[in-house]
């Protein structure tokens, strides 16, 4: 079996892959908008800009970090208040095995990329911007699932607490490359949001799109990044 991506000069030399994880790995993007309108009905809020939202994910940022900019109508108070409390249920869910079972799903033929990449001996990494309280169950049981041990298969899980700055700074993606014990040039970063090329763009490693989370094709491709791809699927089946 060939790699899609091998067969193009721009990727020869590549000794590692770092993917992002939501829109990339896991097929999570429409599962945290029903997550989200499950807590603003909750929270008897006004329906949900689903749109704004994608475009929240779309420019990495954290979501309960920018909820002001959903609700512009309500007293700083009150939004603050319903903050707190979406946060609270957040945290629940996620402690939820049954949520996660639900709302946390591999992308079509991942865990067959991921298993093919580590046969031919390329280094694996992960970076996400999820915090280590809410992620790590979700992340151990989603790859557990499909029979992926996660530390056995990524050498490196970059986490929000484990650097300074998020995407779309280079921070995560330069922590990564740094423990992988490669070089940028080394190494391919795959996200699906223009803050997943931003960074790996900033960390100087070589970046590819997918199709399958908040980006779009016009919204990545203005990042210009190496490639753009329809999943993580077509870096082994072209």
């Amino acid at each position: 079996m060939g790699f899609a991506w091998m067969e193009q000069d721009i990727f020869k030399g590549i000794r590692a892959v770092i993917f992002d994880l939501d829109g990339t790995i896991f097929d999570s993007v429409n599962a945290h908008l029903e997550e989200l309108e499950e807590i603003w009905r909750r929270l008897k809020l006004p329906q949900i800009d689903s749109e704004k939202v994608k475009e929240i994910m779309a420019q990495g940022r954290p979501f309960w970090d920018s909820f002001d900019a959903l609700l512009p109508s309500m007293t700083p108070s009150d939004r603050e208040d319903a903050k707190k409390r979406g946060i609270d249920m957040d945290k629940e869910f996620w402690k939820d095995v049954n949520f996660i079972r639900k709302f946390n799903r591999l992308i079509p033929k991942a865990d067959e990329v991921l298993k093919t990449l580590r046969r031919k001996g390329i280094s694996l990494g992960l970076v996400t911007s999820i915090k280590r309280a809410w992620g790590d169950q979700a992340i151990y049981y989603t790859f557990r699932e499909v029979g992926i041990e996660p530390e056995e298969f990524f050498e490196v899980i970059i986490m929000r607490e484990d650097a300074p700055r998020m995407k779309p700074f280079p921070d995560p993606v330069l922590e990564c490359v740094r423990r992988l014990k490669k070089a940028p040039y080394q190494c391919l970063y795959v996200g699906d949001s223009p803050s997943d090329i931003l960074s790996g763009k900033g960390a100087g490693v070589k970046t590819a799109g997918v199709l399958t989370g908040a980006g779009t094709l016009e919204s990545l491709s203005k990042e210009k990044p190496d490639l753009i791809l329809q999943s993580v699927d077509s870096i082994i089946h072209g």
